[in-house]
């Protein structure tokens, strides 16, 4: 055990990769509770038309996933990284010229495929830079990065969004994803050992034995994907307005604060009770949300909702790399963001559709029944 203790996480490869997740996902967030702004302000597009636009993104991310993990077990991990996340920042650019809502549809599948693609890529390379003794603890601390961006990524989206314009929120999230692939540039990973795998099967691109982690996961989701699309919207419905920018950041605080501790106990394999502790936490804050939209609330239940969902993603990361085997850890991260983008865009999409037949509180209320 002392031997297993003395085994670096820290190495200047993995704090690279830690600050280059933390700026792919500033971008990421940064437009997040922009875009349902932009559909309405821009095009005119009702809430359930504006819900299908954003549920293609994750959509088309959930079609490359499978795919994706395959990818990533099949060649070397970091050129594939630094080629998806170029591909990936360059297409920010063209939100730039997307003049029709029909362009603008188009453009956000192609970006969730990008996404789809980059996350895998990223976390698996990542995982591979960790020691496998702390990979509970690596994982939970990568990522506090990507929830450090959703702290200040959708408050400077609005910021800039209040004080300049939609273009200056597309041209910082492509200044944000090219220093992003700079960074990665300078990773030094080992090379990906080859692996003589088997006849082509559903195993290659589902892990089979993460089925009911997977159910899990999704059902979860589908609530937080509604509420990082649709929160801006509630809280001016709520007359909260002010506090929107806010929320994001108490979110964040909260997920950060999760996994601080959470990571030495994923190590212990106390991932089962960890999940149940989050589910329940999450729940309960969600609907003290929902039915007490007041400043103090709004902001208090935030951080409890990040509480949360920051101890249920690492442990389901986690809990299917240990079912997967070494070869599958690129399978077994795309099954997991394939189960996460799964409940997002359904999230997203039925949250639409419940915000047009009722109001943006009822999309909670649905979010915390299911």
């Amino acid at each position: 055990m002392a031997s297993a203790n003395k085994e670096a996480l820290w190495t200047p490869a993995f704090v690279l990769m830690c600050i280059s997740n933390f700026l792919l996902f500033f971008s990421f967030y940064q437009l997040l509770p922009v875009l349902p702004a932009y559909l309405l302000d821009e095009f005119h597009a009702s809430p359930s038309l504006s819900g299908l636009v954003l549920a293609i993104y994750t959509l088309s991310a959930l079609i490359i996933r499978p795919f994706s993990g395959f990818i990533a077990d099949s060649v070397a991990r970091k050129p594939l990284h630094v080629v998806c996340l170029l591909v990936f920042i360059s297409l920010f650019a063209s939100y730039l010229f997307a003049t029709t809502l029909l362009l603008l549809a188009l453009l956000r599948a192609i970006h969730g495929m990008a996404f789809g693609m980059v996350t895998v890529s990223g976390s698996t390379l990542a995982i591979d830079i960790m020691p496998s003794t702390r990979r509970g603890e690596g994982i939970a601390f990568f990522g506090v990065t990507s929830s450090l961006a959703m702290a200040v990524g959708p408050m400077s989206g609005l910021f800039l969004l209040k004080h300049y314009s939609y273009n200056t929120n597309f041209l910082t999230a492509l200044v944000s994803g090219l220093a992003a692939w700079l960074f990665v540039l300078f990773v030094r990973a080992k090379p990906h050992p080859k692996h003589h795998h088997q006849a082509i099967s559903l195993d290659r691109f589902f892990l089979l034995k993460g089925m009911h982690g997977a159910i899990g996961l999704m059902m979860m989701a589908s609530l937080y994907g509604a509420l990082l699309s649709y929160v801006a919207l509630f809280a001016r419905e709520a007359g909260l307005a002010d506090e929107a920018g806010y929320f994001f950041v108490t979110l964040a605080f909260g997920v950060a604060l999760s996994r601080l501790g959470s990571g030495k106990l994923i190590d212990r394999a106390r991932m089962v009770e960890l999940i149940v502790a989050g589910k329940v936490i999450l729940v309960a804050s969600t609907a003290l949300f929902a039915l007490f939209p007041t400043p103090w609330i709004f902001l208090t239940s935030s951080v409890l909702m990040g509480v949360g969902c920051g101890l249920i993603g690492p442990c389901y990361q986690n809990l299917f790399i240990n079912l997967a085997e070494h070869s599958q850890r690129g399978t077994a991260n795309s099954t997991f963001f394939t189960a996460w983008d799964m409940g997002i865009g359904f999230g997203t999409l039925v949250g639409g559709l419940v915000a047009q037949r009722f109001n943006y509180q009822a999309i909670f209320l649905c979010g915390v029944l299911l």
